[in-house]
């Protein structure tokens, strides 16, 4: 866990005032929905209560009415339509949304998705070329396309209409039709539709040509709610639409292959974006990833229910052989990251010799999450090329610094925040020094630490199921629209913190104010427990939420980060948990003399009892780990004879001259303990423009 710094962000007074009347909202609710720039009584409205019906017209797309008209075309002639679509799950839901749509009006359809490993991300001549000498006349793409500019002017190939979201170039491919809102000449009101979004749109349109009497199906809300929460656009707008009304019928779904998904994946209904996230979408790419999209494309197309139970286990097998193929492969990229001096990475690069590319995406998310820098992690084969998976922070734009060091890279393609590209292995030294360069010019020294927002300061007594109820209004959460973050200051950690998960990762613990208490969950916080004594106070930035156990609702805070509350008055104690610098070590081994030459104990003292004396006799409070650090020191340096916590400790003759002990490996060791806590634990923290730093 990197430092963080805590904001808590401001809101237009009168603004939430004049929404909380306007609509009879809450004023916390009222300020959340300001602090997300929803600040006039309709947007506010439409965020809380719109409806699917108040979506856009698919006609406002610029070229839709050249999609529509060649695809009714080819409905009408029975031509061949091929989907091609993408193996992530944005693009596999995308590409089941329009084949499903297009059979249902009669359209000879079939399915393309390029194999992760053998071909690769994006629209492949070869592949055009084959579907034309097997008979397709037309290719509709989803989630891709947009940068296939040589491939539309290929002789030999089908008609191409190409949907997408990605960021297009300075060139359009000349397609029958190109639809994507992110096109500068493009005026549709929402430009951050996922893939399955756009596609969405031309199913909608065709539908309501060929069945205006007849409802879109259920499913295309499913599929794009799934699709759209995967591949992390902003759930606002049109989006958050989708999504809001896909949920509500992921509780019954139309597609076998969610419901078996969701039974799979623990049954729990009604199904979040949250769930998607982290259940749903991670068992949907374990196929694309580790082998080949098919599967996870068949159980989204399938009808019958045993079929879709049985691709369902084949998928979460899929899963937990990627996350083992994950652990392996982060623990090697930590180890290099470990390696490097990171004052000269501003940008963070990695590679390993034929790391599994279909899960280095989610390393470097990993890397992003523990060193907080844009981050490039790369697959070296054996003849000779490098394919990468590139994550981002806040004010790094990858796709435009990639642009920059496109000379270096044979393709690449994505957004702000992710990006895939493939180069030449020899070009890897030369990409890190030109992607160094970018961060020089984007980043400012303090973009390199994290900042948590915080949207208000609550007290624990207001964390109740009456305050879920009112969240729920804001939901679903995502991108552009942050679960809320509320600052509880001074709450007392009662009992033990407890590590939780099979590596033991997690933590838990309960706080108290006055008369009210509540569990506190830090997923992947769970090093801290060591530094945590008793009777803390702690003040937490978390998100308020609800948990079903034994049928019975429990309200509970899911904690972003926390720290010691500069209200504490033992402030010192957390130093008790450190490993002791120099001049503890001086101190200690004064008091360590005392103790061990006025013991009675003939046979020395163990390291617990030496422990307790330092307590009772120098008023020297040390934890048991701190003072196994010193020992190790005083050890080395023969100070004392010392073979382990159980075994006595006894003195050694003084020594005639000053030790030096910073060359020691005990003392090195010591060092870097105390710097980790430091680092990680006893953060630099601010509140609304109020610096504090507790040590």
């Amino acid at each position: 866990m990197l430092k963080k710094y805590w904001q808590v962000a401001s809101a237009e007074r009168k603004q939430v005032e004049m929404l909380a009347a306007a609509l009879g909202l809450d004023m916390l609710l009222a300020r959340l929905l300001v602090l997300r720039g929803i600040n006039t009584v309709e947007a506010a409205r439409e965020f809380l209560f719109g409806a699917i019906e108040s979506s856009h017209d698919p006609l406002l797309m610029k070229e839709m009415d050249l999609a529509m008209d060649r695809t009714l075309q080819a409905i009408a002639n029975r031509e061949r339509i091929v989907v091609y679509g993408d193996y992530d799950v944005d693009g596999v839901t995308a590409t089941t949304l329009l084949t499903r749509v297009f059979r249902q009006l009669g359209a000879l359809t079939e399915t393309y998705i390029p194999d992760r490993q053998e071909e690769g991300y994006g629209v492949h001549l070869d592949a055009l070329r084959k579907l034309r000498q097997d008979g397709c006349s037309l290719v509709i793409t989803v989630d891709c396309g947009i940068s296939a500019v040589k491939e539309a002017e290929a002789e030999n190939i089908p008609h191409l209409i190409i949907t997408d979201h990605h960021e297009p170039g300075t060139t359009l491919p000349k397609a029958v039709a190109v639809l994507n809102p992110k096109r500068s000449d493009c005026s549709y009101p929402d430009k951050n539709l996922a893939g399955v979004g756009v596609a969405f749109k031309l199913a909608q349109a065709l539908w309501k040509k060929l069945q205006p009497a007849v409802a879109l199906p259920g499913y295309c809300y499913e599929l794009a709610a799934v699709g759209s929460v995967a591949d992390m656009v902003p759930l606002q707008g049109e989006t958050r639409l989708l999504v809001r009304e896909g949920l509500k019928r992921l509780v019954k779904p139309e597609c076998r292959g969610l419901e078996a998904l969701i039974q799979i994946s623990g049954g729990k209904t009604p199904v979040s974006a949250g769930n998607i996230a982290f259940s749903l979408a991670p068992r949907l790419n374990a196929a694309g990833r580790m082998s080949a999209a098919q599967s996870s494309l068949q159980l989204l197309l399938t009808e019958k229910k045993e079929e879709a139970a049985a691709l369902a286990q084949e998928l979460d097998e899929e899963n937990k052989q990627r996350q083992e193929t994950e652990r392996c492969i982060v623990e090697a990229a930590l180890w290099q990251c470990e390696e490097a001096s990171l004052a000269s990475q501003k940008v963070l690069l990695v590679a390993g010799e034929n790391w599994h590319p279909g899960v280095i995406g989610i390393v470097a998310s990993r890397l992003v999450e523990r060193y907080y820098r844009p981050t490039i992690v790369l697959s070296l084969s054996e003849d000779g090329w490098a394919k990468g998976s590139c994550r981002s922070i806040p004010g790094f734009d990858m796709h435009q610094a990639l642009q920059a060091c496109g000379h270096l890279l044979e393709r690449f393609g994505g957004h702000k925040q992710a990006a895939g590209l493939t180069m030449r292995a020899e070009k890897v030294t030369a990409l890190q020094e030109a992607m160094n360069q970018q961060a020089e010019q984007m980043l400012q020294q303090e973009d390199y630490v994290p900042k948590v927002s915080v949207d208000a300061v609550v007290s624990l007594d207001m964390v109740n199921e009456a305050l879920l109820e009112k969240l729920e209004l804001l939901e679903p959460y995502g991108i552009g629209n942050p679960r809320p973050r509320l600052l509880l200051q001074n709450l007392h950690l009662q009992g033990e913190a407890r590590r939780l998960g099979k590596e033991k990762e997690h933590l838990k613990l309960t706080v108290r104010q006055n008369e009210f208490t509540c569990p506190v969950l830090a997923w992947r916080q769970g090093e801290k427990a060591s530094y945590l004594p008793q009777d803390t106070l702690l003040d937490v930035v978390a998100t308020p939420e609800g948990n079903i156990w034994r049928d019975e609702l429990q309200v509970q805070l899911v904690a972003e980060d926390f720290a010691p509350s500069p209200q504490w008055e033992n402030k010192s104690r957390i130093l008790d948990y450190l490993a002791p610098d120099m001049a503890g070590l001086r101190q200690l081994y004064a008091a360590m003399r005392y103790c061990l030459e006025s013991s009675h104990c003939q046979e020395g003292l163990t390291a617990e009892q030496l422990r307790r004396q330092l307590q009772l006799q120098c008023r020297l409070p040390l934890a048991s780990s701190a003072l196994a650090q010193a020992l190790d020191v005083f050890s080395e340096v023969c100070l004392i004879s010392y073979a382990g916590d159980t075994s006595p400790i006894s003195l050694l003759p003084a020594p005639e001259k000053r030790l030096d002990i910073t060359n020691t490996q005990g003392y090195e060791q010591g060092c870097l303990l105390r710097q980790k806590v430091l680092d990680k634990w006893l953060q630099r923290v601010e509140i609304q423009g109020l610096s504090q730093t507790w040590i």
